[in-house]
């Protein structure tokens, strides 16, 4: 439809030029001078020329294309700044299959601006089998941008002829040609587009399978989320290596907590170990989940992770819990909660000491547990003696939420980072005394007496609100 009203137009043009023949290099010409109507009119006077039109036509597309190892400058321009680029694509477009043909020559140059409009063009056109079939060569062709372009253009096509080229690509045994028929179909909106990302977080290669798991984080992100694809993700989280790819996932999902919150921890549950384990449970505290689910899928974590997704599995149960009781939801009685918190305590002082340095997720963690202060605080101390900056940050943070007399005992540990080259550490640690360089043990408040050295408190420690984790991120700063 669009070709014959172009057509049309273009025989319009040639009825009022007249019994003379249309000058041609004037038409040439006119593709680059003029006003927006009058570039237009010289494409639809060449197009309705035939051959000769047609190759004037791709010869001003190509015109510019740069010498090989050289980048095309791009510039979005508004209409009546465009060069003759775009009006004469637009007259390759009104000719029929001699034009697309011509096109697609365009399509498979260096110049990106050509590529552009030469894209722009036939997205709006009717592809026959041998546009499709040399599209295809195109995506499978050694020109990666123009595959990039031929990929999104045969993206766009109905769903037959999409999976017909990602069938032929696929197969292709070399990974970023199968990358490329994976971005053919993993960005529509249908079920080919899900079928496209699902198929492809199975490829051999990891880097495509990396970026089919970046695909499913956008579907997530904007809405396009089923079970299929729920679970597909939810196995390549639990299998895969690339961290990046994992925290970029989590945080997309952080996006659909109501829906992912329950699935997850139900996939934590099956797998207590590994990379899903180490971030899932942070995931679940920040979304505030009381779920009978969420806590056994932490509990299986606890039980049979890595030390750390059983300190990440800790704080996240400790965190939910004094939650659920501040909201009149305890999931254990008083006496419960108390003997658990101890347990939990115990757990993150044995990790913290089995490593030297110590683990920065084990004195994170530490200032979960006020009540084990005594016990916590020459951990600390040795992280803030060191020269890591990183580890005394994290040192600084746990010290924060300690009994007075814990506090009182690090302070000059701390004081030491205020100058520091380092600006993470020397900021924590002048926002510490500034909070807390006044305090003296001798005027401890009533709300941290009764800590004993080298002991934890009594069940009535265990009602005092658990601080929050001290990042909302699941993912460390490292991307661990």
């Amino acid at each position: 439809m669009r070709s014959i009203l172009i057509l049309s137009l273009a025989l319009f043009f040639l009825a009022a030029c007249g019994d003379a023949p249309p000058d041609v290099d004037s038409l040439v010409a006119g593709l680059d001078r003029g006003t927006n109507e009058e570039r237009l009119n010289a494409a639809m006077g060449l197009a309705a020329l035939g051959d000769e039109g047609i190759q004037q036509l791709r010869a001003r597309l190509l015109r510019d294309e740069p010498a090989d190892g050289e980048g095309t400058p791009f510039e979005v321009q508004p209409p009546d700044k465009l060069d003759g680029r775009f009006y004469a694509a637009q007259g390759l477009g009104a000719v029929g299959p001699e034009g697309v043909a011509a096109l697609l020559d365009v399509l498979e140059g260096r110049d990106e601006i050509a590529r552009i409009e030469a894209q722009r063009v036939l997205t709006g056109l009717t592809l026959d089998d041998a546009a499709v079939t040399r599209l295809a060569d195109v995506v499978g062709g050694p020109n990666v941008m123009a595959a990039s372009r031929a990929a999104e253009l045969l993206g766009a096509q109905p769903p037959e002829v999409a999976l017909r080229v990602i069938d032929r690509v696929a197969a292709d045994e070399r990974p970023a040609f199968r990358r490329r028929a994976m971005l053919t179909g993993a960005q529509r909106e249908d079920a080919l587009g899900e079928a496209t990302v699902v198929r492809f977080l199975a490829d051999p290669a990891p880097e495509v399978r990396a970026e089919a798991a970046k695909l499913a984080g956008t579907r997530i992100r904007i809405g396009l989320v089923t079970p299929t694809l729920r679970a597909a993700l939810l196995e390549h989280l639990g299998t895969e290596g690339e961290e990046s790819v994992v925290a970029w996932l989590i945080a997309a999902m952080q996006l659909d907590s109501d829906d992912q919150a329950l699935p997850l921890a139900a996939a934590l549950e099956a797998a207590p170990d590994g990379l899903l384990a180490e971030r899932i449970p942070g995931l679940l505290a920040s979304w505030r989940r009381l779920d009978d689910g969420v806590r056994t899928a932490l509990e299986a974590a606890l039980l049979h992770g890595s030390p750390r997704a059983q300190l990440r599995a800790i704080v996240a149960l400790a965190t939910l819990a004094d939650q659920g009781r501040q909201r009149g939801e305890p999931w254990w009685p008083p006496e419960e909660t108390a003997a658990r918190r101890e347990t939990w305590a115990d757990r993150v002082l044995q990790i913290a000491r089995a490593t030297e340095p110590a683990d920065p997720d084990a004195l994170l963690a530490l200032g979960v547990f006020p009540e084990a202060s005594a016990a916590a605080e020459p951990l600390l101390r040795a992280a803030l003696q060191g020269d890591d900056g990183e580890l005394a940050l994290v040192a600084i943070l746990a010290a924060d939420t300690l009994a007075l007399p814990a506090r009182v005992a690090l302070k000059p540990a701390i004081e030491r980072w205020r100058t520091s080259t380092d600006a993470g550490p020397r900021e924590a640690a002048e926002t510490w005394l500034e909070r807390h360089g006044n305090e003296r043990a001798e005027v401890e408040t009533a709300d941290t007496a009764g800590a004993m050295p080298g002991a934890l408190r009594g069940p009535a420690a265990a009602e005092r609100p658990a601080p929050a984790p001290q990042t909302s991120d699941p993912v460390d700063d490292d991307g661990r």
